[in-house]
């Protein structure tokens, strides 16, 4: 299960500065001793602390379930942060959730910033002990990325135009194609195509770059993040200039030996030449909730 992408608020505002405070504070402990290889060494200690601290219920079994989730192993992270949040009120929850986000902000958690607003948005899902009969079994837990109505995709042609907004962020000479705004997470990025150059993907936001990346692309379970504000864009390059061959050397004058043997004949034209037209696939799908 992959949910990624910039957190949804969650957190009540008068909480989220003290629970901030407390785990800048132990973050930096732990970056001290150089607990830098791991989310567990790094996140795992801090959270648990404001979260005992905030006075919730089943601190360690669902920071555990975050650790799980930043390592890898986002199933058995998912069952435990929801049997966790389960213990405690929605309040309580949305405690937890700011938290989290503050960690996202903190030195050293940088590199989990994605994993960590996924993480937000699974415990969104979370239902109270009091709201339901018993806890549902979660051998298969339905998410967006999982959810067909939640997924898109398409074949985009070659760009064709250039209009001003690309011109300005991409160069004079390339073109652009405005395919879809979010919020939405892009998974897969591909050229169809042999021998493509020069395609891009970007994602802007108020007529400037926000993220960036360079094709040739096959790409599968990558990600690019839209929230409301941001539109996905696909462009190409132009292809760079043809290099002409140089001028034929005139003959040797009658009566003169020649200065350099000729010059070898150029190479003949490539059987598979690179292309600067190749259309894109890509699909994705859009969260269950809003990103910022």
């Amino acid at each position: 299960m992959q949910v990624s992408g910039p957190h949804t608020r969650l957190c009540a505002a008068t909480s989220s500065a003290n629970l901030g405070a407390l785990v800048s504070v132990a973050l930096a402990g732990a970056l001290a001793l150089g607990c830098t290889h791991s989310a567990g060494a790094v996140l795992h200690a801090p959270v648990i602390a404001g979260c005992e601290k905030a006075n919730l219920e089943a601190c360690r079994q669902m920071t555990d379930g975050v650790v799980h989730y930043l390592d890898g192993r986002t199933i058995e992270g998912s069952r435990l942060l929801l049997a966790g949040g389960a213990k405690n009120s929605e309040a309580g929850r949305e405690r937890y959730a700011s938290l989290l986000e503050n960690a996202q902000s903190l030195r050293g958690a940088h590199k989990y910033k994605r994993e960590l607003a996924e993480v937000v948005l699974v415990l969104a899902h979370a239902e109270s002990e009091g709201q339901k009969g018993e806890l549902p079994t979660t051998d298969h837990i339905l998410t967006a990325e999982s959810d067909l109505d939640r997924a898109r995709d398409g074949t985009v042609p070659p760009p064709g135009t250039t209009p001003e907004w690309c011109s300005s962020n991409f160069g004079a000479n390339a073109k652009c194609v405005m395919i879809t705004r979010g919020p939405l997470f892009v998974t897969d990025v591909v050229s169809v195509g042999r021998n493509c150059r020069g395609q891009f993907a970007s994602v802007l936001r108020g007529g400037s770059v926000r993220n960036h990346i360079e094709g040739p692309f096959d790409l599968h379970g990558g990600r690019l993040l839209l929230t409301p504000a941001d539109t996905l864009v696909f462009g190409q390059k132009a292809p760079p200039p043809t290099v002409a061959p140089p001028p034929p050397e005139p003959p040797p004058t009658k009566g003169k030996a020649s200065a350099a043997p000729p010059p070898p004949p150029p190479p003949p034209p490539a059987t598979d030449p690179p292309k600067d037209d190749c259309p894109f696939y890509w699909s994705g799908y859009v969260p269950y909730r809003d990103v910022e």
